[in-house]
């Protein structure tokens, strides 16, 4: 099993722990970000066999040589915004098991008959999308070395918001 190495707000900063060998030799590490961002770290050989479950939250990857690899993400997760409203964000996957690619959607709650416009937020600060007046928005995800990004230039994604805000 893995030790308890901390709490973490994004998996990056769980995988520096694994790639500066926290304490002992780290094998990989585990990101639970529904666990209060809890980061494990394993210090033995990861031979056993691990399987995908569509509902996990729960990220594992094996460390191979210096880089930890793995071609697939866990789940994007909507984050509450700081100062706006929250919107309705939904992903869908290119597939559940191995998430290589993702469609982030955005939008004001149905049937609520406001005219708000919708942003897709990425780390708190760079709007990634803008849509006005009830218009729902779609963004791209793409997974690189277990790790989501989006935008151009590509940024490696630790929050995501759905934004509603009152037109000018």
């Amino acid at each position: 099993m893995g030790s308890f190495a901390g709490y973490f707000k994004t998996r990056v900063e769980c995988q520096k722990l694994c790639k500066q060998n926290y304490q002992e030799k780290c094998y990989g590490y585990m990101y639970e970000p529904q666990k209060r961002g809890t980061c494990s770290i394993f210090q033995y050989s990861l031979n056993a066999n691990f399987y995908n479950s569509p509902n996990s939250k729960v990220s594992l990857f094996k460390k191979c040589g210096d880089a930890v690899v793995t071609g697939c993400c866990g789940e994007l997760t909507q984050s509450s915004t700081s100062f706006l409203a929250n919107g309705d964000m939904s992903f869908t996957y290119n597939d559940n098991k191995c998430r290589s690619t993702a469609t982030v959607t955005c939008g004001q709650p149905k049937g609520l008959g406001f005219e708000k416009n919708a942003a897709i937020v990425v780390n708190r600060i760079n709007y990634l999308k803008i849509g006005w007046l009830g218009e729902t928005i779609h963004a791209q995800a793409s997974c690189s070395n277990g790790t989501w990004k989006m935008g151009n230039p590509p940024l490696i994604v630790s929050t995501l918001e759905c934004q509603l805000s009152d037109p000018p």
